[in-house]
């Protein structure tokens, strides 16, 4: 249907050509718009016509993101963005190759080689970051791979909770051996790190509150091989981050309640048997989508100054956010 070629060999199905293909096409498409209609949420105020293609969410969230938590400048002022379950660096992209701002994703499907982050090396062009590319004037495929390595973008594979610990430990393993054998961390669940670390992280050094000041992705002072803790990596964000996590999605809570930063996130699937402690504030398990948003809501912020809103493209586009005071 969308190019006119069937690859199947022996095929009974129809098989049209010119105009009955174009019409063809046409009452699919319709078809498509009325299944979306029907299954949309009825609070999304956005028309299904006005909305962007779902491999467009990443570019739609981005330009929220900076209507949300920037400008531009704002974001990259702050540390830029923490992208957790980035998978392989969709919003990375519009965010730090499309327009400057810095972007760490933890994810443990990233390609790794840093301790614990490293640059974004072998890229998977997909076609439309390819045309943006070239209409950039990089066309080939080293000038493309080294364009997006001279961009401000970190990935570390890691899952959440070894990010959480790497952080809170990060002192005591600075320490050296003799101080590690006493390490009061080796024993704690990640609950009790991620409280100390956000102890750690927000307490400045005159002991007002204040977050750690962002730290520059390209440090001048830095050797080539000279590595960022996690504490310096996950502290010197500015807002934590999720499009669709999955598994992932009250890990982007985590993180932003650890480090005292707003958050963003937009949840998909619920995967209800693999938390089944999440409760709603009546006691009620986390089973449904709705459910899922409900909880996220009353657990984001701590404070009940979780938001939701829609965004702008097909599927699952509701993201329930904490903006900055």
């Amino acid at each position: 249907m969308s190019n006119g070629t069937c690859m199947k060999t022996d095929c009974d199905r129809a098989h049209p050509e010119g105009a009955a293909l174009r019409e063809a096409r046409e009452r699919w498409g319709q078809h498509l718009l009325q299944k979306r209609t029907l299954a949309a949420n009825p609070d999304d105020p956005h028309e299904e016509q006005e909305k962007r293609c779902h491999a467009a969410r990443a570019a739609v969230f981005a330009e929220w993101i900076i209507e949300v938590f920037g400008p531009v400048e704002k974001l990259r002022a702050a540390g830029g963005v923490l992208e957790v379950a980035g998978g392989r660096g969709e919003l990375a992209f519009e965010l730090g190759v499309k327009r400057g701002i810095p972007c760490t994703v933890l994810d443990p499907r990233c390609p790794g080689g840093g301790q614990p982050a490293a640059c974004w090396h072998d890229w998977k062009l997909s076609r439309p970051q390819r045309l943006w590319l070239k209409a950039q004037g990089i066309r080939s495929y080293a000038a493309g791979q080294a364009h997006v390595a001279g961009c401000p973008l970190l990935q570390c594979k890691a899952l959440v909770s070894e990010a959480l610990a790497g952080a809170a430990s990060g002192e005591a393993d600075a320490a050296g051996p003799a101080d590690k054998a006493a390490d009061p961390h080796d024993d704690q669940p990640p609950q009790r790190l991620a409280a100390e670390m956000e102890s750690s992280l927000l307490g400045s050094a005159e002991g007002q509150g204040v977050p750690p000041p962002p730290l520059p992705f390209h440090d001048s002072s830095r050797s080539g091989t000279e590595q960022r803790g996690w504490r310096e990596v996950l502290g010197s964000c500015g807002v934590v981050v999720g499009l669709h996590p999955d598994q992932a999605t009250g890990g982007v809570l985590e993180l932003a309640q650890a480090l005292g930063r707003p958050f963003a996130v937009v949840p998909c699937c619920t995967f209800a048997d693999d938390f089944p402690e999440r409760c709603l504030a009546d006691g009620r398990p986390v089973r449904t989508y709705q459910d899922l948003v409900e909880w996220l809501e009353g657990s984001g912020s701590g404070k009940g100054l979780a938001q939701k809103e829609f965004l702008k493209f097909v599927g699952k586009n509701l993201v329930v956010y904490q903006a900055p005071a």
